[in-house]
C-alpha cells in the first residue's frame, strides 16, 4: 500500500527533474506528424484504459509498472519519450521515474483528457 511518505518522495524526483519537459497536446502532435527525430509514445494508464482509445502508435506502459522498475521500455535512454495518461497526474509519476532511470529527453503531454486529435482502439 502506497503511503504519503511514497508520494512525497517522487514529488521531488518531481523537482529535481531537469530532462522532463511539459509539453502541449499540440506540440506532441506536430512532433508526431513530423517525425523529424526517433521517438516513443508511451500510454502509462491501465490496460482497460488504453483499450478503450490511445494515441495512435502508443505503447501501453503502467505507471505502477514504471515505477517498480518492472515495465518494458525502450533501452535507449537517449530516445525522445513522450508519455501520457488520462488527466495528467500519472504521467507526471512516470516521467518523474523515467527520468530517475536515466532517460534524457522526456515530454509529458498531459492527459488524453485534453488530447483533440484521433485516437485509435
Amino acid at each position: 500500500m502506497r503511503n504519503r511518505r511514497d508520494f512525497l518522495d517522487e514529488s521531488r524526483l518531481w523537482e529535481k527533474s531537469v530532462t522532463v519537459k511539459r509539453i502541449s497536446p499540440q506540440e506532441a502532435h506536430d512532433a508526431f506528424i513530423q517525425k523529424a527525430f526517433p521517438f516513443a509514445i508511451l500510454d502509462v494508464r491501465h490496460e482497460d484504459e488504453y483499450e478503450k482509445g490511445h494515441v495512435p502508435g502508443a505503447l501501453l506502459a503502467d505507471v505502477e509498472d514504471i515505477v517498480a522498475g518492472c515495465a518494458t521500455l525502450p533501452e535507449n535512454k537517449a530516445l525522445t519519450l513522450f508519455v501520457y495518461c488520462r488527466a495528467g497526474v500519472r504521467s507526471a509519476r512516470a516521467a518523474a521515474a523515467l527520468d530517475a532511470m536515466g532517460y534524457t529527453d522526456v515530454r509529458d503531454f498531459g492527459g488524453i483528457l485534453d488530447w483533440p486529435f484521433e485516437t485509435e482502439v
